[in-house]
């Protein structure tokens, strides 16, 4: 018996691939900077301040030469001033003596006789105070800023990938028999 035999062989492709290249190379921008600093210069005069005492102390009693010697003057005048004016007075109840009375009595009683001391509250003068202000300087000297900058980069290198294909295996088809034609078994 004759028999019909096929074989058959499928084609293969292969593909040779390249894949793309990209090559990125990078500096980094550098920023220099150099700042000088920013100064404040301040310069103040002392201020002066005055205190006088001398108008307080001089409310209670503690003066100087000077205005101690004016008071006792007004002092010693007004104490003649009242003699004078106590002599004369004196001097009209004596001549009044013949009217009556005991006037001599009367002017010894005035003599010795003194009011009492009396209690005086007041208030005490303040100090003088002057003050002068000093002078206040100011002085600034601005800061600065001072950059370099050196451009960053980027470089690129592109290399393009390729694709070949080619037949690995190429098709076929093969057909054939096998066995006989003839029957040889009689």
């Amino acid at each position: 018996m004759v028999q019909l035999r096929i074989e058959q062989q499928f084609g293969k492709t292969h593909l040779d691939i390249k894949p793309p290249e990209l090559k990125i190379s990078i500096r980094s921008p550098q920023l220099q900077l150099q700042s000088t600093e920013p100064e404040l210069q301040i310069r103040q005069q002392e201020g002066r301040l005055q205190i006088d005492q001398y108008p307080s102390r001089a409310s209670l009693g503690y003066r100087n030469t000077k205005d101690r010697m004016k008071d006792y003057a007004q002092a010693g005048q007004r104490a003649v001033l009242e003699g004078t004016a106590r002599r004369a007075r004196e001097g009209n109840q004596m001549m009044k003596i013949e009217q009556g009375g005991n006037a001599i009595a009367a002017i010894a009683k005035q003599s010795t006789y003194k009011p009492p001391k009396g209690l005086k509250i007041a208030a005490i003068t303040p100090p003088s105070i002057q003050y002068q202000s000093g002078k206040l300087d100011m002085n600034v000297v601005r800061g600065k800023v001072d950059g370099t900058l050196h451009w960053g980069t980027v470089e690129g290198q592109h290399n393009w990938g390729t694709v070949r294909g080619y037949m690995a295996q190429h098709p076929s088809i093969r057909f054939y028999t096998t066995g006989s034609v003839v029957d040889r078994q009689l």
